[in-house]
């Protein structure tokens, strides 16, 4: 059985082979790569535990490759080991959460007693996260039980029951860019808030004693005037949907348009872990697109985007695509096409939250004013 999945990304053939057969003679499987592109591709279509990898290449460096995955794989683990670095890549590789360094020439003994440090690390971190995920869904289970048996589910609210509406409020945040944690915490904070509001319910206590302070905080932020976090904004906008008790107009524009367009979306597509999975892959193309620079295979990368997207809806990773084939065909003095994509991306960024619209639309007006085009002052 295997000790875990090790990604080495390093230059020199000889090294890179030696410390390969090092790992999987000690028991471990190694994925290799010789360049820092290949290696966030590598990491974008299979799952590592830990990453190793050295700093200075060609082009893209191992500091940049590390980056990148660690966007995509929060969680891996890192060793950055280099024959000659600056102060300034010391600094960023603790910047960027580097498990260990070590400096070439190393003892083979050091070697594998880090990789071992780092592996312990992150079983460690899976242990804890897998319990807390189970402990989520656990308490999500009781809670939805409870509001059952005291005949709560078929409120009279738009939102047709408040155990649906709590599973909503998880697919609005996950929709509105929240990971599946935090989707969990908003349906868990949703169905609290319910409770609470309803009279004489009282939660058992090892539920109300138990459940995470995210969400007791959550709870707590609910209807106030100060609504900072996203998952209480998304709770107070359900609940005054679901109950119809407040007719104020909620200053929630962005939660409305996600919700809006949850209520469009076919049932088979709300499936949490999927639409995960779906924009993990979106990010990952996008950053190996931008990463390869020019090219048939970047260009590949980007539009793969695209054709990650959900059925008629568009994401900001694919409006971003579209406006980075646009950068690649200005560079290559393809100006019509540049500008029928940026004029399409700036069209397709109205289907987004007010934020990354803006932020998408004013990239496209400033591309076609420096493209002379004449649409770029409307745009802008």
């Amino acid at each position: 059985m295997s000790l875990g999945r090790i990604l080495l990304l390093e230059d020199d053939k000889a090294l890179r082979d030696e410390l390969a057969e090092l790992l999987q003679d000690f028991g471990y499987t190694v994925g290799t790569a010789g360049g820092g592109a290949e290696a966030v591709e590598k990491a974008q279509s299979e799952s590592f535990d830990l990453i190793v990898t050295d700093i200075r290449m060609e082009g893209m460096s191992g500091l940049d490759a590390l980056e990148r995955v660690k966007a995509d794989s929060p969680g891996i683990g890192s060793l950055v080991i280099t024959g000659y670095s600056t102060e300034a890549d010391s600094i960023r590789a603790l910047q960027l959460g580097a498990g260990d360094y070590l400096k070439k020439p190393f003892h083979t003994r050091d070697f594998l007693q880090s990789i071992e440090t780092q592996m312990a690390r992150r079983r460690k971190e899976q242990r804890t996260v897998k319990r807390e995920r189970a402990w989520r869904q656990t308490a999500v289970w009781s809670l939805e039980t409870v509001t059952r048996s005291l005949d709560l589910s078929q409120g009279p609210g738009a939102l047709g029951g408040l155990v649906e509406a709590g599973r909503l409020a998880s697919r609005v945040a996950v929709s509105m860019g929240l990971g599946m944690a935090q989707a969990e915490e908003t349906q868990l904070g949703f169905l609290h808030a319910a409770l609470q509001r309803a009279e004489e319910v009282a939660l058992p206590p090892f539920l109300s004693d138990g459940l995470p302070e995210t969400v007791t905080r959550l709870v707590e932020e609910v209807g106030s005037a100060e609504q900072v976090s996203l998952p209480a904004r998304i709770v107070t906008q359900l609940l005054a949907q679901d109950t119809q008790r407040d007719g104020s107009v909620l200053p929630n524009g962005d939660v409305l348009e996600a919700l809006e367009r949850l209520q469009d979306t076919p049932e088979e597509e709300h499936d949490l872990a999927a639409a995960l999975e779906q924009a993990r892959r979106r990010r990952s193309l996008l950053s190996l697109g931008r990463a390869l620079g020019t090219g048939p295979d970047a260009e590949s990368a980007l539009k793969s985007v695209l054709a990650h997207e959900p059925l008629n809806t568009p994401t900001r990773e694919g409006v971003e695509a579209q406006l980075t084939l646009a950068r690649m065909r200005m560079g290559q003095s393809q100006l019509p096409e540049a500008a029928a994509l940026c004029l399409e991306a700036g069209q397709r960024a109205r289907g987004l939250l007010p934020t990354p619209r803006g932020l998408a639309q004013l990239d496209a007006a400033l591309l076609l004013l420096q493209m002379g085009h004449r649409d770029g002052a409307a745009c802008l």
